[in-house]
């Protein structure tokens, strides 16, 4: 591509290659310095480094780039899946669920399953478990849920609304 791209009337396009190039450029100096270079509009140029940024966090984000069997293993499947299983009970019956309560199950569900097992290295992560702000926020994401509580009593729940 040359250095200058002629100016058109009307609408002009350009390659992937055209606009990896401008874009490679904008990132080393700046869109304006960019849009000066190749003779285009300023918006252009952003418009096409926030795609491209874009895009980027959307392949990041996704699903498609964690590999099967990457990150750290769960330890206590079981456990959260009993957990689960006791926050949709607790929903069911209209009682709160705090982080607390949340915290203090699991360290419950934890020291029974530790206390059943023989697995020398399972009884020695249960003893160092401590079920975190960070745990549980994570616990909550990873099982798709959120704690939601009534401000007033006439206020309705999101499943209500259905």
């Amino acid at each position: 591509m040359s250095e200058k791209v002629a100016k058109k009337k009307g609408c002009q396009s350009y390659t992937i290659q055209d606009k990896a190039h401008i874009i490679q450029y904008a990132f080393c100096t700046s869109n304006i310095k960019a849009a000066t270079k190749f003779s285009l509009d300023k918006s252009q140029v952003g418009h096409w480094v926030v795609q491209l940024k874009d895009q980027l966090n959307e392949i990041k984000h996704s699903k498609l780039c964690h590999f099967e069997g990457a990150g750290r293993k769960c330890f206590f499947s079981k456990e959260e899946a009993r957990l689960y299983s006791w926050i949709s009970d607790m929903c069911s019956a209209a009682l709160a669920v705090t982080y607390n309560s949340l915290r203090l199950e699991m360290l419950k569900f934890v020291s029974e399953a530790a206390s059943k097992s023989n697995d020398l290295t399972k009884i020695q992560l249960a003893s160092t478990f401590k079920a975190s702000l960070m745990w549980i926020k994570h616990f909550l994401k990873c099982y798709n849920l959120a704690l939601y509580r009534k401000t007033k009593i006439s206020q309705k729940m999101p499943a209500d609304f259905e």
